[in-house]
């Protein structure tokens, strides 16, 4: 009896460990073993060395041709343009912050909603300039011919020319709100486009070639003596705007893409620079 006993156990035994080895799942399973799963939008991802500014990056689109985001007043959403299916020209849309509830403003296919229509015309009239928290100033990118300062300033955003020719360089600069003294900040032989005050108003962000390899954003400061780069990405980071209470910013980059057409939308907290 005791034989049969031990004789039991042990079979018992061999059995469990065997489905310990073999696992729960049936043959066919591993077929799916080894594909990398990917988080679904809106996704964390991680600060690449050097970006010191910024706190729990979080990837809001993933696909397109994704630019010039803005904030609407409460934060809550953004607007933005993008070339994506069924459309293969560039349309503006919104967006809550977490990414939900998009909406095409513009083009066949849009809403027909007044407020939407209001959107779409506030940030085509908002492209050219960013106003100073405090609404003293405004900074704006452009380039000097013979002298003067182009008076259509040509809009460039990184490395797509929106309108005339691919400019060599570009500048960037700041003045009153009324339009007077207009002061050269950024001046380098780069390409240097899109700028916007940082909340503490004594600093620019705007995005640049001047390393030679891509677009990085930058940080100047108003006297243009100080200069930090604040990403480090390979390929374009760019289009900066900050969310009304200077807690948040909002930027397009190409960080993990490998189509070297996509420009997907990333917000990240703003750690506060003290200089």
């Amino acid at each position: 009896m005791r034989i049969y006993t031990f004789v039991l156990a042990l079979i018992l035994i061999m059995s469990v460990s065997g489905c310990a080895e073999r696992g729960p799942f049936p043959t066919t399973a591993p077929t799916t073993r080894g594909v990398p799963t990917v988080d679904p939008l809106p996704r964390l991802i991680d600060n690449l060395p050097g970006e010191n500014h910024f706190a729990n990056i979080i990837q809001l689109t993933d696909g397109g041709n994704n630019r010039q985001p803005s904030w609407s007043p409460t934060g809550q959403h953004l607007t933005f343009s993008s070339i994506r299916p069924p459309h293969s020209s560039i349309e503006r849309y919104i967006m809550a912050i977490d990414g939900s509830g998009l909406i095409q403003i513009t083009g066949d296919g849009a809403e027909d909603l007044q407020e939407q229509q209001r959107w779409a015309s506030h940030d085509q009239v908002g492209l050219a300039a960013e106003v100073s928290p405090d609404g003293s100033r405004v900074c704006f990118h452009g380039y000097r011919d013979g002298g003067q300062l182009d008076a259509g300033v040509k809009q460039y955003f990184g490395s797509v020319p929106v309108g005339g020719e691919e400019p060599d360089h570009l500048d960037v600069y700041i003045c009153n709100a009324d339009g007077s003294d207009v002061t050269e900040v950024v001046s380098n032989g780069a390409i240097n486009c899109e700028p916007c005050f940082a909340p503490d108003g004594k600093h620019l962000l705007f995005s640049s070639n001047l390393g030679g390899d891509g677009f990085d954003l930058y940080s100047v400061t108003l006297d243009g003596k100080v200069t930090e780069k604040v990403t480090t990405s390979p390929g374009f980071d760019g289009d900066p705007a900050f969310s009304a209470d200077g807690r948040r910013l909002v930027f397009i980059s190409q960080r993990n893409d490998e189509d070297p057409q996509e420009f997907n939308i990333f917000v990240t907290d703003w750690l506060l620079q003290e200089q």
